[in-house]
């Protein structure tokens, strides 16, 4: 459920600052990447989360995505060009996967209530 609430809380977040972020840092031209990375980061993410699962541990690899997600956040709060922003943001992004991957913590019976917060 932590990875839920973080990306609901980026996606509320974002969504409402990104027009203030991209006029701060002059760069309306590369707005559509900021969108871009977030595809990009689940499309690379998803398999790169998948082996190392397999390798290190699924608990262990969550912890690193929370990790990613503190990382990402500092580092996209110190960019001072839309480049590094979007940069930094894919780092950030690569937190979402666990979103996808984080079903094998469950039982098959309990996913849908973790998925929608319910029980």
């Amino acid at each position: 459920m932590m990875v839920m609430f973080l990306s609901s809380l980026d996606q509320t977040i974002v969504a409402t600052a990104l027009p203030t972020i991209v006029g701060d840092l002059s760069g309306v031209e590369h707005m559509a990447w900021v969108i871009t990375a977030y595809t990009l980061a689940i499309t690379v993410g998803m398999p790169l989360y998948g082996r190392l699962s397999d390798l290190i541990g699924r608990k262990t690899l969550y912890l690193i995505a929370i990790g990613l997600f503190l990382l990402g956040s500092a580092l996209c709060g110190t960019a001072n060009t839309m480049i590094t922003f979007i940069f930094f943001r894919f780092i950030f992004l690569c937190h979402f996967t666990l979103n996808f991957c984080s079903g094998c913590f469950f039982r098959i019976s309990d996913k849908g209530c973790h998925q929608s917060l319910t029980r």
